[in-house]
């Protein structure tokens, strides 16, 4: 049947862009596409196609087996060709005694790389003014023997992170009495750093409230993070 189709077609006067058959001028597939359809507006009963021919180096855009004929061949499709570039692709069909000629134009172009994919907003920590506190009334500190005491203070501090998570004491007002023990013993001279102290028992007082709360481990954690945070600030701020 195929066979005769052609010689039908071989002995028929060709017409091209004739309204017995249209084709558009190009076809440009879909982005996100993974095939490719083609239509071809005609009176005739049956539609056949030629496809570009494979180049020099064997590469065949479209690959006969490939393409799905619907409607006696007056739609194609086939997956889009890998490379990029403009192949023709011919179509031809026969009303009556006449045979017609069209031609299309398949535009595939280059795929840039994907685009970056929003990332979602990510909120800046906020800052710890807590630590800059430190650092800006410790530079504020006059006394030239200050790095010295501030090694001790920090030390203290860190004395005070270890006690929260003491399990003896049972209420803030026992932490509190026992980081005062702490201090008679590390802290001797007098008192250096006084700002700097008191920015720190600030924070305390703010987060544990009343020495007579029962110390949760809530309250622990809280401790704990105040006064490591002081005694890494300080120790940063001395060096």
């Amino acid at each position: 049947m195929y066979f005769l189709w052609f010689a039908i077609l071989a002995i028929l006067p060709l017409q091209a862009g004739d309204a017995g058959l249209k084709l558009p001028p190009e076809v440009k597939p879909e982005a996100g596409r993974r095939l490719v359809t083609i239509t071809a507006e005609t009176a005739g009963e049956i539609v056949k196609w030629k496809l570009p021919k494979a180049g020099t180096d064997g590469y065949a855009p479209i690959l006969k087996e490939d393409v799905v004929p619907l409607d006696n061949g007056k739609t194609i499709k086939f997956p889009i060709p890998e490379r990029p570039g403009r192949y023709v692709i011919e179509a031809h069909t026969a009303i009556g005694k006449q045979s017609f000629l069209e031609e299309t134009v398949l535009v595939v172009q280059a795929s840039g790389p994907p685009p970056n994919p929003k990332l979602p907003d990510i909120p800046n920590p906020p800052a710890d003014t807590f630590a800059a506190d430190i650092r800006r009334l410790y530079l504020a500190d006059a006394d030239p023997t200050k790095a010295t005491h501030a090694k001790a203070i920090a030390g203290l501090y860190r004395q005070g992170a270890k006690l929260a998570s003491d399990q003896s004491l049972k209420f803030v007002g026992d932490l509190q009495d026992q980081i005062g023990e702490a201090a008679k013993i590390l802290l001797t001279g007098g008192d250096h750093l006084v700002d700097v102290r008191a920015r720190v028992r600030s924070e305390v007082v703010a987060a544990l409230v009343d020495i007579e709360a029962p110390l949760t481990d809530d309250l622990r954690k809280k401790a704990a993070d105040i006064y490591g945070r002081a005694a890494m600030a300080l120790e940063e701020a001395a060096k």
